[in-house]
């Protein structure tokens, strides 16, 4: 089951996309449970309420009292994981969606085919979001999820994991993490490899994480970085 909360302040356009969903969940058999606000902050309320157990929500940008952009920063000081997909008639807010981590914006001139290719694509994320990173330390092995991962920093043979609630620490070799890593890292300096899920933009010779943290980039890195980042954005 696939919990997704749809906020639009404009029932019309929230029956286009319940219908869509429906449709698209009679056809694959995925079943979808799925929460209608007309306002951002009933969302809200909703989300605090409901904790994590929100996977997907579909979120309107051009609302009043609260637009989207706003509800999506509060939305992200609780919950680092759901995913956030804007539905929009503009892309003037790309660079703020990002700084949230949209995960994908859909133009409502195109709803049909956009939106379910990025429920498709939201689902391959949610399943990636359950592959974790195993580690030895104190005798025991650890897992953390990489969804939960904001980078790894070395400190000659002391690995600091970083994460969205504290720091993991033990003895390896950043050589050899970056080797299982999946794409979605990226190793920025000798010394530091970040989740790209949580960047927000780069400033001089800096990555900027969505927590506010700069991460340094190494001179040799810097274009691989950037071509990486632009990239992650598409």
């Amino acid at each position: 089951m696939i919990n997704i909360a749809i906020c639009d302040d404009q029932k019309y356009e929230l029956d286009i996309i319940v219908s869509i969903l429906d449709e698209w969940s009679a056809e694959t058999k995925n079943y979808i449970n799925k929460k209608i606000f007309l306002d951002g902050r009933t969302l809200l309320n909703y989300c605090v309420m409901m904790e994590n157990q929100v996977d997907i929500i579909l979120l309107d940008i051009q609302m009043t009292p609260i637009n989207g952009i706003e509800v999506a920063n509060k939305i992200r000081e609780m919950n680092q994981q759901v995913i956030i997909i804007f539905v929009t008639n503009y892309m003037d807010s790309i660079f703020e969606g990002y700084k949230v981590r949209a995960f994908r914006y859909i133009m409502k001139d195109n709803m049909h085919k956009e939106l379910l290719m990025a429920i498709e694509d939201a689902l391959k994320e949610l399943e990636d979001n359950q592959k974790y990173f195993q580690y030895s330390a104190k005798g025991k092995t650890m897992k953390i999820f990489y969804s939960d991962i904001l980078y790894f920093e070395s400190r000659a043979r002391v690995i600091d994991i970083h994460t969205v609630k504290n720091i993991e620490i033990f003895y390896g070799k950043i050589n050899a993490i970056e080797e299982t890593l999946k794409e979605d890292f990226l190793r920025c300096h000798q010394s530091y490899i970040v989740n790209l899920k949580y960047t927000a933009g780069i400033e001089g010779n800096y990555l900027l994480l969505s927590s506010g943290e700069k991460i340094p980039i190494s001179e040799s890195r810097k274009s691989e970085v950037k071509r990486a980042f632009l990239w992650f954005l598409r």
